[in-house]
């Protein structure tokens, strides 16, 4: 499944469920830094897409000898 083609769209999939849940978030924090870092995550089962309403793939097709990518 090709990625969402905008923020939008984008939050959409997210507030349907699309998004894995981690199940467990490692960080590390280093002094003078001003945030810790995620060093490991292990996240749960992908969901389905069919099951979050997006069943039709967009297709984006671009011709090489094109000088504009088309998005």
């Amino acid at each position: 499944m090709p990625p969402p083609i905008s923020a939008g769209e984008a939050v959409k999939l997210a507030n349907a469920g699309a998004l894995a849940t981690p199940s467990q978030i490692t960080v590390r924090t280093v002094a003078g830094e001003p945030f810790p870092r995620i060093i490991n995550y292990v996240l749960g089962p992908i969901p389905k897409m069919a099951l979050v309403g997006q069943s039709q793939e967009k297709e984006i097709s671009w011709d090489e000898d094109e000088e504009e990518i088309p998005f």
